[in-house]
């Protein structure tokens, strides 16, 4: 990170630029499979729709068929596109950015920031059956990170792990 704070990877990171030597954890998208699915039959509804409409028997007219599946096509495309509404609605991804000196995030509780040498164990827990990670601090403090819902959540704990080992004397 060339003597960048976590701060400053972090808002690095948000404006699209990654430091080197920083891993970034994002959120995942739920509402990106929903898109991709009614995408997906939006395609298939138009091809088999195009496909009726240039096969069709002249001598026998199918235009309330050809009318229907087209219809049907261009609702599938309309639920795969975001309305404006949930554009604005749409709240920025948590973001955690791993830097060599220590990580950070803007999740629930607002922006946290640690340092590997403040961190001297790392536990799994299930709260509410989500998975959570709990980090000990050096002054006898446990801090909760939901990583479940970070894409790659077990390359988190491994990089966190790694992170804390070169620092810490014991890792739980």
């Amino acid at each position: 990170m060339n003597g960048m704070t976590n701060v400053e990877a972090l808002m690095s990171v948000e404006a699209g630029r990654v430091p080197e030597g920083v891993r970034v954890f994002v959120e995942r998208d739920e509402e990106a499979g929903r898109y991709r699915v009614w995408g997906a039959l939006s395609l298939l509804l138009g091809g088999v729709t195009c496909f009726v409409a240039a096969t069709a028997d002249r001598s026998r007219d199918m235009p309330y068929e050809i009318g229907l599946m087209a219809v049907f096509t261009v609702f599938a495309l309309i639920m795969a596109t975001p309305t404006t509404e949930e554009k604005a609605a749409e709240r920025r991804r948590r973001v955690l950015v791993v830097g060599q000196e220590g990580f950070i995030t803007r999740d629930a509780f607002g922006l946290r920031n640690w340092h590997f040498d403040e961190i001297v164990s790392l536990a799994l827990c299930s709260l509410d059956g989500v998975p959570h990670l709990v980090l000990g601090d050096r002054f006898g403090k446990e801090h909760l990170l939901d990583h479940s819902n970070f894409e790659n959540a077990e390359a988190l704990c491994d990089v966190l792990r790694a992170g804390i080992a070169r620092h810490a004397i014991a890792v739980v």
